[in-house]
């Protein structure tokens, strides 16, 4: 079978990605493989397709324990055989799961580099014929990588247990020169294809934001990407369980992770995160190695890290179904010397120690360079380039930045009418123009700057008072502002005042919103990760092509045969439905379509009166009031462009509904008297009304 025809009825690609193909071919013809390519772009099917036609075992060796269930889990959607061997299995778990690799039940079975090492799963594994060892994540390798690993350098003794040597391939998102050296004289790697893919994300906006209050910052962003997957990085355990209180005290719908956790709370927050029931996870950088969610649509780090390994690899969890994504780092030099205190207290070797503190710098650079910031990144990667990205904070420079310096003198001028210092509640009512008791004794509202800021929410007052104090413009000390050390430069209009302002996402469509809905709910029932059915990019593309059969659906990018077979008609009969009636389903609201809480209700309520329960029966079992329901049952049928008329109005009650309206008038809709002189009720009108509109 030839490898594209397997890309596309196994793993549902119609084309390979870049330096894919090259990787897979390059194993199958029996070469050493070494591949940098960045993350997402799409390492686990240059081994996981060799797989399928090797005859013997592809063993795949990470660190990443938490990758290996949804690896596999995502296999077994593709009904490609596979299995993990880690520390979280039970003894019986692992008995059962070594006789089935023995009997040859797996293609692909995932280990970690301390299983690699055990002598008593060498003694039988080197007794199977193993085709293929895949070495993930290899710059842990290296001292030079950020993420130096003790146990990877005992992969190589391993892979000489085997009495014919297997293909070996290693791939890594980051590696400068140094690491890339490492791996293959290491591994001891003959004359490897080298497949260097470059680590540029073309789908990732970089910004780093400096001189802002963070955590409203934060909050302002959340707003505008609401309803989106994110992850919020912090330096520190402390600074996490913070931030997730004030965002949780905020409104939103939000995990934190740390491991300070007991175990059983970081699965469930991951859990809850991986299967879309938060949108929002505050972590530290314990969180997300190994999390193969793809529709992460941003990732902000709220305190700088220590390096740009480090950095990249986090960020880069964003977007990994190639569409447009958002990293964001939140700078401010008080983190620096978080991140000195990380590197005096670690037990790392003196000469790791001195590399730690040069890639420090370096990552300071890269928040204080005026250098386009993906270019930045492929120098540091050994890929130089002159070409700028035109979508990162330095390349768009002003026009990600509103000039403030007006609000700003607005502010200082009313806090030096106001005494120079005043309680911060006293000067948001002042500059709103709020009157009261306390506000007029004081004689504020006979200053010029009286509601001279009026069209400012409180919230927004309070978080515009936080940025300026960011900007030592003002104090704030509890309760109490004043003016800081800045404000006559800004005062006299010497020094302008920048604010960054991160643009709003495109609002979703009602129709992507109900795939997705659609997609969740199979992965419900399914107990496995929603992305592992369908990545937001392939549902763009099913909301794009709109597909009206089974082989229309398996033309989509990103379904296969397998996959079209066992969930097409669940999406397929979607494309029946009106567009006009999902947009009554869906109500466009601020920050983007949202599903009308009250809808299912209401169709409920539709459904009751379907099936012969009386109105009064109806508002007894939903505890409504009798109006309410009649209103919810009209909506109900005009939303759903309702044709069942003759369960909910005989033709008998028709007759008579239609010879009143018809002599009375449509004003016998309102009479209170209606059921008293034609013993017909005018909720049983109204339907007929409705329905008389509706054909007519």
């Amino acid at each position: 079978m030839k490898i594209k025809r397997i890309l596309k009825d196994i793993f549902g690609y119609s084309n390979f990605r870049e330096g894919q193909e090259s990787c897979v071919n390059s194993i199958l013809n029996g070469v050493d493989t070494m591949a940098i390519m960045p993350t997402g772009g799409g390492k686990s099917i240059c081994y996981q397709l060799p797989s399928i036609i090797f005859d013997g075992l592809t063993i795949v060796v990470s660190p990443l324990i938490s990758l290996m269930k949804d690896q596999t889990d995502s296999l077994q959607q593709l009904n490609i055989k596979s299995t993990f061997l880690n520390s979280t299995l039970n003894r019986e778990e692992i008995i059962e799961r070594i006789e089935k690799i023995k009997k040859g039940r797996y293609r692909i079975i995932y280990i970690t580099p301390e299983k690699s090492s055990d002598p008593i799963f060498r003694l039988w594994i080197k007794k199977l014929k193993v085709s293929h060892i895949a070495i993930d994540e290899a710059h842990c390798i290296s001292k030079w990588g950020h993420d130096f690993r003790p146990s990877y350098l005992n992969i190589k003794k391993f892979i000489e247990i085997f009495p014919k040597k297997p293909i070996l391939s290693a791939f890594t998102a980051t590696a400068t020169k140094e690491v890339f050296n490492d791996i293959i004289e290491l591994l001891d790697m003959k004359n490897p294809n080298i497949v260097k893919t470059g680590v540029e994300r073309k789908n990732l906006s970089f910004n780093v934001v400096k001189d802002i209050e963070k955590k409203s910052f934060t909050l302002d962003f959340i707003k505008d990407h609401n309803n989106r997957s994110g992850i919020i990085y912090v330096s520190t355990r402390k600074e996490c369980n913070s931030l997730y209180e004030t965002i949780k005290n905020s409104g939103y719908n939000v995990s934190k992770y740390h491991g300070g956790m007991s175990e059983q709370l970081r699965k469930k927050a991951q859990d809850d995160f991986i299967f879309d029931r938060v949108k929002i996870m505050i972590a530290t950088n314990a969180f997300g190695m190994g999390i193969d969610k793809s529709n992460v649509r941003y990732v902000i780090h709220y305190n700088m890290p220590g390096d740009l390994e480090s950095y990249y690899q986090e960020a880069g969890r964003a977007g990994r179904d190639t569409l447009l994504s958002e990293c964001i780092l939140l700078y401010d030099p008080k983190d620096i010397n978080i991140q000195k205190f990380f590197i005096r207290n670690s037990d790392a070797e003196r000469d790791v120690i001195e590399i730690k503190y040069n890639k420090l710098e370096t990552m300071i650079d890269y928040c204080n360079s005026g250098m386009c910031l993906s270019k930045f990144i492929n120098n540091y990667f050994n890929e130089p380039t002159k070409k700028l990205c035109g979508n990162c904070s330095s390349c768009l420079d002003n026009s990600s930045s509103v000039d403030v310096t007006t609000d700003c003198q607005k502010v200082i001028s009313c806090l030096i009418r106001m005494g120079k210092k005043t309680d911060i509640h006293d000067l948001s009512r002042v500059l709103k123009g709020i009157k009261s008791k306390e506000i007029k004794y004081k004689g504020y509202e006979e200053l010029t700057t009286f509601s001279i800021m009026s069209h400012f929410t409180f919230s927004e007052l309070e978080n515009f008072y936080h940025f300026m104090k960011s900007r030592e413009i003002l104090n704030i000390d509890d309760d109490s502002i004043y003016l800081g050390k800045n404000y006559k430069n800004v005062l006299n209009g010497t020094e302008r005042v920048i604010r960054k302002k991160i643009n709003k996402r495109t609002n979703d469509s009602p129709l992507f919103i109900e795939l997705e809905s659609i997609r969740n709910s199979i992965a419900e029932e399914e107990g496995i990760a929603p992305y592992f059915i369908f990545s937001d990019f392939t549902l763009k593309d099913i909301e794009k092509q709109k597909p009206a059969n089974l082989e229309e659906f398996t033309n989509i990018e990103g379904v296969g045969y397998y996959k079209a077979q066992r969930y097409g008609s669940k999406f397929l009969h979607l494309f029946k439905t009106n567009e006009n009636q999902l947009k009554k389903i869906y109500r466009f609201h601020d920050n983007g379509f949202k599903k009308d809480i009250h809808y299912d209700k209401r169709q409920e309520l539709l459904t009751m009166l379907k099936d012969g329960h009386t109105l009064e029966n109806i508002c007894n079992i939903y505890q409504l009031r009798e109006k309410r329901a009649e209103k919810m049952i009209y909506r109900a049928i005009e939303e759903n462009n309702f044709s069942e008329w003759e369960k909910i109005i005989p033709l008998d009650l028709e007759k008579k509904a239609r010879d009143i309206i018809e002599s009375k008038g449509l004003a016998i809709l309102k009479s209170k008297n209606v059921e008293d002189l034609f013993e017909i009720s005018s909720f049983e009108l109204n339907l007929f009304n409705i329905k008389f509109k509706m054909e007519n």
